[in-house]
């Protein structure tokens, strides 16, 4: 299994890491699976991925000025090339 593939942070091989069972489910924990057991005894593991390209955009448009002043006449009614998304993001059309 690898983990923050996309970002190239670490990664997580489970099975051949030379570490305990235990220690493997220790990593897998602190990176947010959600562990549970099966009826024949199996582990399983449940992981929620979502891109941060959104979260670093957003991040970046609430300090750019020039965003500040086109999410203004988004709201004055004056700019109609611009919608503000959910979570505030500002997009062109349907374009990030």
């Amino acid at each position: 299994m690898m983990a923050d593939a996309l970002s190239q942070k670490g990664k997580v091989v489970v099975g051949d890491t030379g570490n305990t069972e235990q220690e493997d489910l220790m990593e897998l924990k602190r990176m947010g699976l959600q562990l549970g057991v099966g009826p024949e005894g199996s582990q399983l593991a449940h992981i929620k991925i979502r891109s941060v390209l959104r979260d670093k955009v957003l991040e970046a448009q609430l300090v750019d000025e020039g965003i500040g002043k086109i999410k203004g006449r988004i709201e004055q009614g004056k700019e109609l090339s611009f919608q503000v998304l959910p979570k505030g993001l500002v997009a062109m059309g349907k374009r990030v």
